[in-house]
């Protein structure tokens, strides 16, 4: 399930935005699929914006069932990285001054407290890229530097300057110790001045004295709000993270996303899956007969034509060596020839297996690895926390290979602020059967990389 990133410039930043030109807008969509779900969620958390006039217009113009954004959105799935507007100026490489805009790259981030754009020079004129708003939707606008506040780089994106710019470098360490309790409206402490450091090199203006006042709140709820986590005006665990999304903390909207098929997914539409910014995908490669899957070729193909990474799982029946040496030789027969980026993960999870025993288990998974591995393959295990915790020898394969974990919660195709997140056990995350995803008709399961 590792996904190669691809070089990433400023230049293509502005070819992504450019395709993107009409995509309807909604607050905290990043890029996808619009569903009643989704704004049943964005109206619980933010039912001040997203209320239901809000809602409403976005039925009566047809974007439910269509791939929609927010300003964020737009560079975020370019990027691989969903990051709200504050967390891009935390996280910037370098701030550039408005006032040198003519000597910006393609691909700078246009920022201004809760809006980015995508600033790009086009027949000699300049610029932005953005998504505006539920009125308007992705758009190409005439840059006025007097409706910005500076603009902003990233070390992950390749720009081309015509002439040298004057840079701010981002932020160094936060001088004051993190806390390790929730902080609240009227805390004083060293704990409140680092919040008060991180919110303002997240870009708000306020002093950074220790004492938790209603400047301090509104700061907090205004960067939670941009991050689309709970606006509680706590400063706890979930919100820490958010506050810490740098080279030296990886936030939860800096993990990879991605999905797994079979052949009940139907035909896939790669092109639109991979515009959805999906950056791998696991295929079911073989089947209880140990015949190849109906569809792999085809979801193999359409992976490979537009540079999706690959991984591929495989539906383990066997109980006894023997059967289990028999699936592993279908798969390795099925792979010859065909290259994959990331694990043949053995999907264990068939009630068949539930009395084998887990002495018995872990030889079956050893022997299928071992032939797998044998053939070149990188192996890893699949199964729910439930038969992670009671049916397997985890403390033994964990040694040994990495877990994608099943926990679905709700299944409502969301996964931040849950508490059952198994990042603690896992390097993979099912966390959805019932994902929505452009390209791919009815529901199919989201996963992600930690």
């Amino acid at each position: 399930m590792i996904a190669h990133a691809a070089v990433l410039s400023g230049r293509g930043l502005v070819e992504y935005c450019i395709s993107k030109l009409g995509t309807p807008y909604f607050f905290g969509a990043k890029m996808e699929i619009l569903t009643n779900a989704l704004m049943a969620a964005m109206h619980q958390r933010y039912p001040g914006t997203v209320t239901d006039k809000y809602m409403t217009k976005a039925k009566q113009k047809g974007q439910v069932g269509k791939e929609n954004t927010d300003c964020s959105g737009l560079p975020g799935a370019y990027r691989g990285k969903q990051l709200g507007s504050a967390q891009l100026y935390q996280t910037a490489y370098t701030r550039l001054s408005v006032n040198e805009y003519k000597k910006w790259a393609d691909g700078v981030i246009c920022w201004r407290s809760g809006h980015v754009g995508v600033f790009a020079k086009i027949d000699g004129k300049y610029y932005v890229l953005e998504a505006k708003g539920i009125d308007y939707g992705v758009v190409q606008s005439v840059f006025d530097p007097n409706k910005w506040t500076c603009g902003l780089t990233f070390s992950d994106i390749d720009y081309s300057y015509e002439a040298p710019v004057e840079e701010k470098v981002w932020k160094g360490d936060n001088p004051y110790k993190e806390p390790t309790m929730n902080i609240k409206r009227g805390m004083k402490g060293e704990g409140v001045s680092w919040l008060q450091w991180e919110l303002k090199e997240a870009g708000f203006d306020l002093k950074i004295d220790g004492d938790f006042g209603p400047i301090t709140g509104q700061a907090l709820r205004s960067f939670q709000a941009s991050c689309k986590i709970e606006c509680d005006e706590i400063c706890g665990p979930i919100t820490r993270k958010y506050l810490k999304a740098d080279s030296k903390s990886v936030a939860p909207e800096q993990y990879r996303y991605g999905i797994d098929v079979a052949k009940w997914n139907g035909i896939i539409d790669w092109a639109k899956v991979k515009a959805a910014g999906k950056e791998f995908a696991v295929l079911k490669v073989t089947q209880k007969d140990n015949q190849i899957e109906g569809g792999f070729l085809r979801n193999y193909q359409g992976c490979k034509e537009h540079q999706i990474p690959i991984a591929v799982y495989r539906y383990v029946y066997a109980t006894s060596v023997k059967a289990a040496e028999a699936e592993a030789r279908a798969i390795v027969e099925v792979l010859r020839g065909r290259e994959i980026e990331g694990e043949v993960w053995l999907d264990m999870e068939d009630k068949s297996l539930f009395n084998v025993g887990k002495s018995a288990l872990t030889l079956i998974i050893d022997q299928q690895a071992k032939i797998l591995k044998g053939a070149g393959y990188r192996v890893g295990i699949y199964c729910d926390r439930d038969f992670y915790a009671q049916i397997l020898d985890h403390v033994d394969l964990a040694k040994r290979y990495k877990f994608w974990i099943a926990k679905w919660g709700k299944n409502d195709g969301t996964w931040a602020n849950r508490s059952d997140c198994p990042k603690d056990i896992a390097y993979g995350w099912q966390y959805t059967s019932k994902g929505k995803v452009l390209g791919i008709n009815g529901d199919v399961d989201l996963d992600l990389i930690f």
